[in-house]
């Protein structure tokens, strides 16, 4: 599963520093922060180390970036209900904004909302799958 992860996040990677300025990889970290809760952190080091050697950045930007908000999901996780998907919602446009504007200095209406419709589309698709797997976890015992 983590070999499938490491493609997907690659991938995002080329296309966020190759083909358009859009946080791909920060929405891709977001949608693993909820399966790997533990790992994230070095996943979102890792994955913002590519991105600013693939996009001629300054080195860490990017890393300090998904590191802070790997810190901030974990904080808040643990203080509010999980399954309170409007706060998600509203803390990633929030983040994805922010990025957008420190990284790419820049902060343009339909990319957010393209971001927010994306930002919905993987919230929903985790809470099915996290809802499933609760209860498969539930029947079993």
């Amino acid at each position: 599963m983590r070999i499938i992860f490491a493609i997907i996040l690659f991938l995002s990677i080329i296309i966020e520093s190759t083909l358009l300025p859009f946080p791909v990889v920060f929405l891709v970290m977001t949608f693993l922060m909820g399966i790997l809760k533990e790992e994230a952190i070095y996943w979102a080091f890792a994955a913002g180390v590519l991105l600013d050697v693939f996009a001629f950045r300054m080195m860490g930007i990017s890393s300090i970036f998904f590191l802070s908000a790997v810190w901030t999901h974990d904080r808040f996780r643990k203080k509010f209900h999980h399954g309170w998907i409007y706060y998600q919602f509203f803390t990633l446009v929030v983040l994805v904004s922010a990025y957008s504007f420190l990284i790419y200095h820049y902060l343009e209406t339909g990319e957010l909302i393209i971001c927010a419709i994306l930002i919905g589309l993987t919230l929903f698709a985790a809470s099915n799958i996290f809802s499933k797997e609760s209860e498969r976890e539930r029947l079993s015992l």
